[in-house]
């Protein structure tokens, strides 16, 4: 029995867009593991002067994570120590919606989240809708290797908005895990 040209043309189809769009595992994984070496620089670097006055102490470590496609692979985590309080920064993986990764800050108050982005991107939901036999709309999986990175804080109290991580965003998240001590503005 002969495939049907129709059939044939399905299946052919098929695996011309499972090729177009294509991910490269390796390449992500890279760019991701490298990206929370990034995370972990800057968060050094904005506790640098009170590391070096003893006040804060970072430890650097590693951990194997798995996931669906990469596989398993070593990423480093980070603890920090501040007086009596310990915050562990942990990568909870590149295969997250909407994001390109996420790192967990977690200390004895609670979670925050560090999300990575593509520069200037941010979590959009569309909804479609259509019947059952109606055409469905192409859509690729494999999104394009960003220019630049950014990390966002997510699931900070009344947060709204992704705060690009810099000093004051970073000490609110602190604020969240560790507690504020005197429950007062910090200035």
């Amino acid at each position: 029995m002969q495939t049907s040209a129709r059939l044939r043309e399905f299946v052919q189809h098929q695996v011309s867009s499972a090729k177009d769009s294509e991910i490269d595992w390796d390449s992500q994984k890279r760019d991701w593991v490298d990206q929370v070496d990034k995370l972990y620089t800057k968060i050094k670097s904005f506790m640098k002067e009170l590391t070096e006055e003893g006040l804060v102490s970072i430890i650097d470590d590693k951990t194997t994570l798995t996931e669906q496609y990469i596989g398993s692979y070593e990423i480093s985590t980070m603890c920090m120590k501040i007086g009596h309080s310990t915050v562990l920064f942990k990568p909870i993986g590149t295969l997250i919606i909407a994001g390109r990764g996420r790192v967990d800050m977690e200390g004895p108050q609670g979670t925050v989240m560090f999300v990575l982005f593509g520069e200037g991107e941010r979590p959009v939901i569309k909804i479609s809708v259509r019947e059952s036999s109606g055409p469905r709309e192409e859509e690729s999986e494999a999104r394009p290797k960003p220019e630049a990175y950014e990390w966002v804080v997510a699931k900070v109290r009344g947060q709204r908005d992704y705060p690009l991580l810099n000093e004051d965003s970073f000490l609110e998240a602190l604020k969240v895990v560790i507690g504020n001590v005197d429950s007062g503005p910090v200035e």
